[in-house]
């Protein structure tokens, strides 16, 4: 099993609905299946990121990734991930 950590910005105008999202695809992803932990992290700040732990970051708003919101960034995610498997 690998851990990974999704950290979002809480509160009010946060990005639950995008850690949902993205835990749902991430869940049941064909590759993923059964192989992951996820953890929630909430924050202050205005951050979205997809690591897995003492390992590597996976996906980074902060740093220009934006939001899991298309095949393509979810599937970099899922072979980062396999990769360390």
């Amino acid at each position: 099993m690998k851990y990974i950590f999704i950290t979002f910005k809480g509160g009010e105008c946060g990005y639950y609905k995008e850690y949902a999202d993205t835990y749902a695809k991430m869940h049941d992803h064909h590759l993923l299946k059964g192989h992951l932990i996820i953890n929630a992290k909430e924050t202050d700040e205005d951050v979205f990121e997809v690591d897995l732990v003492n390992l590597e970051m996976l996906h980074s708003k902060k740093n220009g990734d934006g939001f899991i919101d298309c095949d393509e960034k979810l599937e970099k995610i899922a072979r980062g991930i396999k990769a360390h498997m």
